[in-house]
């Protein structure tokens, strides 16, 4: 009777960690589109595009808007229930942002409360 009690609970305590293991590993894997690119940004990377910027900020309620035909290559990213806006240049000729664009996002997510610690 004892072995048998034994061998249940060591398959038990089996089951366990493995759906431990199980939902660690899926936290992990299954992050949202947007936490990985929310963690990408974080690192500074040096080949962060535009088209990431705006999908970063879209999850935020932010949207692309150029000022008219003269604005060239000024953009404004803003929301309309915030007061709140990021203006950047859109990078040319390449999509890659400038290290100074990506300082200026970072202390833009900063003032709209996206992130809360500093870095």
């Amino acid at each position: 009777m004892h072995n048998v009690l034994q061998t249940k609970n060591l398959c038990l305590r089996k089951k366990y960690f493995f759906f431990v293991f199980l939902y660690y590993f899926c936290e992990k894997n299954l992050m949202s589109t947007h936490q990985k690119l929310l963690e990408r940004f974080l690192r500074f990377p040096r080949d962060f595009k535009w088209d990431e910027l705006a999908t970063l900020l879209r999850k935020y309620g932010y949207e692309q808007c150029n000022k008219g035909k003269t604005s060239g290559s000024r953009v404004e990213f803003e929301n309309p229930e915030s007061n709140i806006s990021l203006n950047l240049h859109k990078p040319h000729p390449h999509n890659i942002l400038k290290p100074y664009q990506l300082k200026d996002t970072l202390d833009f997510l900063h003032k709209i409360g996206a992130i809360l610690e500093s870095i």
